[in-house]
């Protein structure tokens, strides 16, 4: 029998998460999750990701194992009753996966929200439509404050510094609807970084 917590979650994985530290063994377990094979990770509060992401695990999975903790994710949906969606994905990474962010988003029409630890982003730009009403806003950063408040209990003091420590990324396409750009991008720029 799954020993569970006081909240309900499995004390095994809890310990997992406790001994993450750093953004490898942070995106590592993050891949874990988005894969089935967790059942909970710090700051969401469902046991999987949401029906839409499914399509969207290989290349979310590949990315959090290549450095860039994933935090948020959509797809693209096309207009229709006034709802719609920007093809979109945030997380945390070192400079080295930075820099190949910026070099395989140079040249296309995909934009990247960048912000150094300390940085306070308060720009907002919509990436989501629920019938006619603004309903997810991307370019507004965590703070320390913030991530303790998401993460703290879950992650050692190590994990917790690894997140304010490092940059917080908002990659998405500001074609509504479009699914063709940003996710194949992202996949070819993980299988670059990944030894063969």
């Amino acid at each position: 029998m799954t020993e569970l917590d006081e909240h309900g979650r499995n004390l095994a994985e809890r310990q997992l998460w406790l001994n993450a530290e750093d953004l490898a063994g942070i995106g590592g377990l993050m891949a874990r999750w988005l894969e089935g094979n967790l059942s909970y990770q710090p700051a969401y509060y469902g046991s999987a990701p949401d029906e839409e992401t499914a399509e969207l695990v290989p290349v979310l999975a590949a990315l959090n194992r290549a450095g860039f903790v994933t935090e948020f994710s959509q797809p693209g949906i096309q207009l229709t009753n006034g709802s719609a969606q920007r093809a979109a994905v945030g997380g945390f990474c070192d400079d080295a996966m930075l820099l190949n962010l910026k070099v395989a988003t140079f040249g296309t029409d995909l934009v990247m929200l960048r912000f150094a630890s300390g940085d306070t982003g308060e720009g907002s730009v919509v990436v989501t439509l629920d019938e006619r009403e603004e309903y997810t806003f991307l370019g507004r950063t965590e703070g320390p404050d913030d991530l303790e408040h998401g993460y703290g209990e879950d992650l050692s003091p190590a994990g917790l510094t690894a997140l304010i420590d490092a940059w917080q990324i908002h990659l998405f396409d500001p074609v509504w609807g479009r699914n063709d750009l940003l996710w194949p991008l992202l996949t070819d720029t993980v299988e670059l970084l990944t030894p063969r």
